[in-house]
């Protein structure tokens, strides 16, 4: 049985109460630098790109495995992009060629890959790609590098269908936006 003071017990409550969204931030920082890492990898594969952190370096060697055992061909990394007609713009994480077709590729650190809302994320850049570059996507691909050192791919073919679900998104989207007017 430890007994604590009442100086020590306030300390211990005021950390635990900011202990989940330190673990978020801590969370959200090995993300960030993993996208950057790849990021720098995509444009210039021959130079070293390295982390510090231990999860990070395999979160970018799951990556750089999956994009060598597809044969992919990276056209362009963190590119912004927008579409006039829909006024929407973003930044795809990678556009890529693999057996001669052009995909969009999104990279996720997240805990899984629970719905087709990533696809239709993906969708909505493929739009935004035709409408300013006349390019074509034949699909998209998901890319999960777990911070848990886990790795999961998912592609998606459903390109009229994640069109679709990415323009309900945008619908409602906007009409709970005019609500707030």
């Amino acid at each position: 049985d430890t007994k604590y003071t009442e100086e020590e017990l306030e300390t211990i409550f005021k950390e635990a109460k900011v202990a989940h969204r330190k673990k978020k931030e801590a969370a959200g920082d090995i993300g960030h630098q993993v996208h950057s890492a790849i990021e720098e990898w995509i444009k210039n594969p021959d130079a070293p790109v390295t982390l510090q952190d231990a999860l990070g370096q395999t979160m970018l060697a799951h990556f750089k495995e999956w994009a060598t055992k597809n044969k992919i061909t990276f056209l362009a990394s963190e590119k912004r992009i927008y579409s006039e007609t829909h006024w929407v713009a973003g930044t795809l994480d990678m556009l890529f060629e693999k057996d001669g077709k052009t995909y969009v590729g999104d990279i996720k650190t997240t805990s899984g890959i629970w719905d087709r809302t990533p696809f239709f994320q993906c969708a909505g850049y493929g739009m935004m790609l035709k409408e300013s570059e006349d390019i074509d996507i034949a699909g998209y691909c998901i890319v999960r590098l777990g911070k848990d050192g886990s790795f999961e791919e998912k592609w998606s073919m459903d390109v009229e269908g994640d069109k679709q679900g990415f323009l309900a998104a945008l619908t409602l989207f906007k009409q709970l936006e005019n609500y707030k007017k």
